[in-house]
């Protein structure tokens, strides 16, 4: 796994975003990161990383999900990703959706101030609930 992606699971945003300058980033670290146009340039070059799973079994719709990067996902579910693709990490097994609605519930449990909380859960929840549209509309 990529100091990139160890930053952003840790929530170190600030160390990921320093880690990530001036790099080349894959498509698991700018699914994570929200990098939008990374992504179309990488599904441009190889269509098969829509799907793909990085060292830790996670996929690039699914990481767009968790860390709540609406626009990510949404062109990785353009580009054909599949709602239903679960995880294959060895303690997680989710889809998109599961990883959405995960998050929200991650943010509604830490001890940041009341404001920041619901702020945050908001965009989370936001995500899940465009992700759960997709997701019904995709069956």
């Amino acid at each position: 796994m990529s100091d990139v992606l160890e930053a952003v699971y840790r929530g170190d945003r600030e160390e990921a975003e320093r880690l990530a300058a001036g790099r080349d980033l894959d498509v698991f670290e700018a699914s994570a990161l929200g990098r939008t146009e990374r992504v179309r340039e990488l599904l441009d070059t190889d269509p098969s990383l829509v799907d793909a799973y990085g060292d830790d079994g996670f996929h690039p719709v699914g990481l767009a999900s968790f860390f709540g990067h609406v626009d990510t996902a949404r062109l990785l579910f353009e580009r054909g990703a599949d709602a239903n693709q679960l995880a294959r990490n060895e303690h997680i097994q989710t889809a998109a959706i599961h990883a959405a609605s995960a998050a929200a519930a991650s943010v509604r449990s830490t001890r940041l101030g009341r404001t920041a909380t619901r702020a945050s859960s908001s965009c989370y929840a936001s995500t899940a609930r465009r992700l759960s549209r997709r997701t019904l509309k995709l069956r």
